[in-house]
């Protein structure tokens, strides 16, 4: 790892689980189950070039686990460890703005002694267009056209890493019958303005 650029990057999802339970049998013979929800947290971990491409030579590590953040986030530092990851010139922590993956970031950077420069706790871009989606959605007195407008040119802004403009277009907008729900997007920007990739 010595010299790369490592990319990791935890997130939530919901699947359903068959599971069987208890009760008279069905006519036809089956088994009584139910298609009980459930929420597992994953993880990849991969190399980048200079330009932010997934380097194709090396592939990547994907885990994940129903036991909660705690074993996530153990499986990330096992991982961390016997990868020598600790070893490459950046090691980049991204994620969504959810609690359980934001609270921790910060502390696994600590842990394994990264320095400010060369490890980063960082906002997922795709997790950010998803707000701006949800601004614009919020917007009833728009038509579909002027949402399709909206919503390219800011996520443009983002990659340009103009997140203060982003950020005073949507206060603009925190207007109307939904100016709340809108106020809630701009806080999540401005809470993670600093984590931003």
């Amino acid at each position: 790892m010595a010299g790369r650029r490592v990319v990791s990057s935890s997130d939530g999802g919901r699947m359903r689980l068959r599971e069987t339970k208890s009760g008279p049998q069905p006519t036809k013979g089956r088994q009584r189950s139910t298609g009980a929800g459930r929420d597992p947290q994953g993880l990849i971990m991969y190399v980048v070039d200079a330009e932010g491409k997934r380097e194709a030579s090396l592939a990547p590590v994907r885990d994940a686990t129903l036991k909660g953040p705690d074993a996530v986030f153990a499986l990330l530092r096992t991982y961390v460890q016997r990868l020598s990851i600790t070893q490459a010139d950046q090691v980049l922590f991204g994620a969504d703005g959810a609690p359980w993956i934001g609270q921790r970031g910060p502390l696994l950077v600590q842990a394994f002694g990264l320095a400010a420069t060369h490890g980063h706790a960082l906002l997922d871009f795709y997790h950010a267009v998803q707000h701006l989606a949800q601004v614009a959605a919020l917007r009833n007195d728009w038509s579909a056209q002027a949402r399709r407008r909206w919503r390219p040119h800011q996520r443009r802004l983002l990659l340009r890493g103009q997140v203060e403009q982003v950020i005073a277009a949507v206060r603009a907008l925190c207007r109307g019958r939904n100016r709340q729900a809108i106020r809630t997007q701009r806080a999540s920007c401005i809470k993670h303005q600093s984590r931003r990739a």
